[in-house]
């Protein structure tokens, strides 16, 4: 299951929402879902066997020390506040991806394009 969250736009020069897919679109409904209520739930986004997969995989970077420790700010202002962050994070990279996190990756950006082309949005 996947969660979204849209807070809509600041500028007062928001383009309406357009959904070439539209209602016939299976994935329309979590677009009008994500608009209307600021949130969209996906469910069998990732299946169970998909979760696995990536959990063993993730399991595997950590004892190998491929996790660091999360920090606050970018660049040369990036630091570690252990009083604001104690989580660890792996960034994952297409290039450097296993076929399991790939499929991952490609789903996420499929969303993402999504979203960028239903609210008009310059997303990256």
């Amino acid at each position: 299951m996947a969660a979204l969250e849209y807070r809509g736009s600041d500028s007062s020069k928001a383009r309406p929402p357009r959904d070439p897919g539209g209602p016939q679109d299976p994935f329309h409904v979590h677009l009008v879902a994500l608009e209307r209520r600021g949130f969209a739930v996906i469910p069998e986004f990732i299946s169970s066997s998909e979760v696995e997969e990536l959990r063993f995989e993730m399991d595997v970077l950590k004892a190998s020390g491929g996790f660091h420790r999360a920090g606050v700010g970018q660049g040369t202002d990036h630091t570690i506040e252990p009083g604001v962050r104690t989580d660890s994070i792996c960034w994952i990279e297409q290039k450097n991806a296993t076929p399991v996190q790939k499929k991952y990756i490609n789903k996420l950006t499929d969303v993402r394009d999504r979203i960028r082309e239903y609210f008009r949005l310059p997303l990256s």
